[in-house]
């Protein structure tokens, strides 16, 4: 029975991006932390774009086809930003993931959203983002400190 079981192939997750590798059942896991076969998705609503691979695609069509203002962040890792009421790209050198950062109005205020995009072959960064902002129409300030997620 063993033997019957340890020979069943299944597809990887990411078949339907390119994939064509059949594993078994116990090495599906190992085999998809691995696979260079994924979609990338355009946040922008409406947007159908999807990049297969690298991050570079999807960075690169945020820039270029939707204009998205971008940063590159220096060596010390602290930028001082002016926020839209868009999409925000944060750029390392030499990296394959980046940060998008959105400002977005509420009823009672405004949030910051900051994600990281990264393959998905990479182990989820642990990264801590510590921000301070100054609403000069009102005179407010804060600061906060809160770990990242990683799409």
């Amino acid at each position: 029975m063993e033997y019957v079981v340890q020979s069943v192939k299944v597809p990887c997750s990411n078949a339907m991006y390119g994939c064509t590798k059949k594993v078994t059942y116990y090495q599906k896991e190992e085999h998809e932390k691995a696979c260079t076969d994924w979609g990338c998705f355009c946040p922008k609503p409406f947007c159908t774009f999807l990049a297969l691979g690298p991050t570079e695609a999807l960075l690169d069509h945020l820039i270029t086809e939707h204009e998205f203002p971008s940063t590159t962040l220096p060596d010390s890792d602290t930028v001082s930003l002016h926020l839209e009421w868009v999409f925000h790209v944060l750029q390392r050198s030499r990296t394959d993931y980046f940060f998008l950062l959105r400002l977005s109005r509420l009823e009672n205020g405004h949030a910051v959203s900051i994600i990281c995009v990264q393959p998905s072959t990479m182990e989820p960064n642990k990264l801590t983002c510590n921000m301070s902002f100054d609403f000069f129409a009102t005179g407010f300030r804060e600061s906060l400190s809160y770990p990242i997620r990683s799409s």
